[in-house]
């Protein structure tokens, strides 16, 4: 099985390229949030439903071509909401990090799945509402808020 791979690592790191993969670019026809959404809970599934090749990915610091078409999805969806240039790198790491640790954290615990699912889609809403109201806010008094923390 790894004549075709360098070590295990090298086939999880495939295998986990190849869901990337398999998601399907966002509709222009809906609205921003709604491609992001359903962008954020493909991309949550994958992870909550490949613990161990999950797991791996996270500590993976180049990401192949699935994971790098779904970040450019991820930032023209942001572009879309109105978030401005400066902070769009800033909001995909948000995002991405959320979306992973949720992930991980789903795939380890023993809860209901349905609850899971529900709680993640209920953060997705919280984000999303923030990062709307964080892109509506002037640029100084956000970068403000950041350098008090």
């Amino acid at each position: 099985m790894y004549r075709h791979f360098s070590s295990k690592s090298a086939l999880l790191t495939a295998l986990f390229e190849e869901l990337f993969n398999e998601l399907r670019p966002p509709d222009a026809t809906q609205s921003w949030r709604t491609n992001l959404t359903q962008l954020m809970h493909a991309w949550w599934r994958i992870y909550r439903d490949n613990r161990e090749v999950a797991a791996k990915l996270t500590t993976s610091p180049k990401a192949g071509p699935g994971r790098s078409r779904l970040q450019e999805w991820v930032a023209t969806e942001l572009s879309r909401a109105g978030v401005t240039p400066s902070r769009l790198e800033h909001y995909q790491r948000v995002i991405c990090a959320h979306v992973m640790g949720y992930g991980l954290l789903s795939a380890m615990q023993d809860s209901s799945a349905k609850v899971m699912e529900q709680t993640f889609s209920s953060s997705v809403e919280l984000l999303l509402d923030a990062i709307v109201t964080a892109s509506a806010a002037p640029q100084a008094s956000h970068e403000c808020r950041h350098q008090s923390i």
